[in-house]
């Protein structure tokens, strides 16, 4: 366990990124290259500064993640992961004392991360009950949906994806309709959706995207394992694509809304039909 959030502490302080600004070139004004500064196609570091192979001076910020930020983000990317793939089915609870043991972390960072999976919508925290995973409802479907594919249409307008985009979503398709895995199925599917999107520019359009496809993850993991629409799926993709080359936008968004109401007609009648909290298995 202390393995793998380890690996998740290094991916998190990756994910935060290295700043470099750029200077000019030096001019020959007595600066010269740094002591120390060697040279080399690749560059060299010196004091926080590399030299590129183009002659000019990189500074690099490298921003570490604290030592806090970077157990919390591993504790949530485990629980996260659990929950999403039905280890932790609904209805399961979490004490966060004992997560905590389990993680070999202390009370804070554990508390910290069971909070923004609760912002997430993966877990509920409600009082005499303490933290649960959150159960899967027809109200929530009918709630998320259709924001999704509002937000997926606004984005395809401002601006129309660009050819090598749709070349891209060509190639992501037809490894969708080819994956026997349903979740390398799922992974596909999501990464041809999110390809799709991409290119908005608009920033929080995006990350508002980025948290309902995390809030409806365990439903279309569900989708994918048992209705056996993949075809259609793989259909709607193409469609959407052709549309777009032709620059019909109003059609592409038509699809788009057809493309989610199919997972909607099937999810609905199903959950209706549980009797219990929904458990994903693996």
């Amino acid at each position: 366990m202390r393995q793998r959030l380890e690996e998740h502490a290094t991916d998190d302080a990756e994910d935060r990124g290295v700043r470099a600004d750029r200077e000019a070139k030096r001019q020959d004004d007595g600066d010269g290259e740094p002591p120390g500064a060697g040279e080399g196609a690749e560059g060299v570091c010196h004091g926080g500064r590399m030299l590129g192979s183009s002659g000019e001076y990189i500074i690099v910020y490298i921003m570490q993640a604290s030592p806090s930020e970077a157990r919390r983000s591993s504790v949530r990317r485990e629980l996260q992961e659990r929950i999403l793939s039905g280890a932790l089915p609904p209805g399961t609870a979490i004490v966060p004392t004992e997560a905590a043991r389990e993680f070999e972390v202390s009370a804070t960072p554990m508390r910290e991360a069971l909070i923004e999976l609760v912002r997430d919508g993966l877990l509920d925290n409600r009082a005499n009950y303490g933290f649960t995973v959150r159960s899967l409802s027809v109200t929530e479907v009918m709630e998320l949906y259709p924001l999704v594919w509002t937000l997926e249409t606004l984005a395809i307008r401002t601006p129309v994806p660009n050819e090598d985009t749709l070349r891209q979503l060509e190639q992501l398709n037809r490894q969708f309709a080819k994956a026997a895995d349903p979740s390398r199925a799922y992974a596909l599917d999501l990464e041809w959706h999110d390809t799709l999107t991409r290119d908005s520019g608009n920033k929080t359009l995006g990350e508002t995207l980025a948290g309902l496809k995390r809030r409806i993850r365990r439903y279309e993991t569900a989708y994918i394992r048992y209705a056996g629409d993949r075809p259609k799926s793989v259909e709607h993709h193409r469609r959407i694509i052709s549309a777009l080359r032709r620059r019909d936008v109003e059609r592409a968004g038509s699809i788009l809304e057809e493309h989610w109401r199919i997972s909607i007609g099937f999810l609905a009648p199903w959950l209706d039909r549980m009797s219990r909290p929904l458990s994903i298995p693996r």
